[in-house]
């Protein structure tokens, strides 16, 4: 079955949001699989950040990034599968998947919202400039409130990064990977005021 594809109107959304979605992650080759048995050093040295029972739990806030310094990526399929246990505020919690990255001042990362929205956001390595290649949006593709399971996956070739959630293709964008390879990894966030905890599993690369 092949991915559906998400309209930007309301009418073609709601006839495509009936259709099954596609499994997701589906690359012939693992070049890179976690599935958070032990926080493996790799991820780095993260306070917020703890793996344990097949999962990497995040105490929310502050917005934390965990990059990978396992390898670095060209081309491939980057997915993981993020569960919000708790939520105070769905609006101003989010988590994603990272891509061309190239340390913790300079990446993109594809988010997702427990209220059901989405962005991809990039930083930039002079003074934490952050820019919205697509600022924040709504999707039926996302699963919303807590305990939901939302698998996201960026797939990467060349200059394109397209986005899927849920295995629904959400859209695809241009952009500037950097050059030697791109780190991957997982971003997270809640307000200042608004605890929350995230629960990622299964983190995939894939080609």
């Amino acid at each position: 079955m092949s991915r559906a594809v998400l309209s930007l109107s309301f009418a073609a959304a709601g006839l495509l949001a009936a259709i099954p979605a596609a499994q997701a992650c589906k690359g012939t080759h693992a070049v890179f699989e976690d599935k958070f048995a032990t926080l493996d050093p790799a991820w780095g040295n993260n306070d917020n950040g703890s793996a344990a029972n097949n999962a990497l739990t995040v105490k929310l806030p502050p917005f934390t990034v965990f990059l990978n310094q396992a390898n670095v990526y060209n081309d491939g399929d980057f997915c993981v599968t993020l569960n919000f246990t708790q939520i105070t505020d769905p609006a101003s919690t989010q988590a994603g998947v990272v891509f061309w990255g190239t340390d913790p001042s300079a990446y993109w990362v594809f988010n997702i919202a427990p209220n059901g929205f989405y962005e991809v956001l990039r930083k930039l390595n002079n003074n934490g400039r952050w820019l919205y290649p697509i600022s924040f949006r709504t999707t039926p593709a996302v699963k919303q409130g807590a305990n939901q399971a939302n698998e996201v996956e960026v797939v990467t070739k060349g200059n394109q990064a397209t986005l899927y959630i849920n295995g629904t293709l959400i859209s695809t964008i241009t952009g500037q990977p950097p050059d030697g390879g791109s780190l991957t990894g997982i971003y997270a966030g809640a307000g200042d005021n608004a605890p929350a905890v995230l629960q990622a599993t299964d983190f995939r690369v894939l080609n």
